[in-house]
């Protein structure tokens, strides 16, 4: 005996289907800021010169930093604005705007996660993990302007 074939559904009605579906659950873009960090070293660009993390004070600065990091909720993090903030990609040195097209990582904004008085952690956030491109040991992919200089 032959395989019994199944009806093809109308394709009239696929349409109309489809149209009537609705998201079983709708994911609030912001819901990490309840979220403690994570961190992620894959996008780490690990060629440039200066600001790679192969050559940098990873076990004596970094880790134990992001260690204490990862004790709070991002909101939290993010609260401290002075330090921890979003940079626009138009407001970092060239060279770095010129290394993330080299990269071929194109982000409006990238984050500036302050680990000591000149230490600065580049990359983005997505789904509470943060992406570590660039390791800042001298605070000069976006140096700070002094007012009344």
């Amino acid at each position: 005996m032959g395989k019994k074939r199944r009806p093809s559904a109308d394709p009239a009605l696929v349409g109309e289907i489809s149209s009537r579906r609705t998201p079983r659950r709708a994911e609030n873009p912001n819901s990490y800021l309840q979220w403690t960090p994570s961190w992620n070293f894959s996008r780490c660009d690990l060629a440039h010169a200066r600001w790679s993390l192969k050559d940098s004070e990873m076990f004596e600065e970094i880790i134990p930093k992001l260690i204490s990091f990862e004790g709070r909720q991002w909101s939290e993090i993010l609260q401290d604005k002075k330090h921890n903030h979003w940079i626009s990609c138009s407001k970092l040195i060239k060279e770095a705007q010129d290394r993330l097209d080299e990269l071929h990582l194109q982000y409006d904004e990238l984050f500036s996660l302050r680990l000591t008085g000149r230490l600065r952690l580049f990359g983005y956030i997505e789904n509470g993990i943060f992406y570590i491109i660039w390791h800042d040991p001298d605070h000069e992919i976006c140096p700070s302007v002094k007012k009344h200089t």
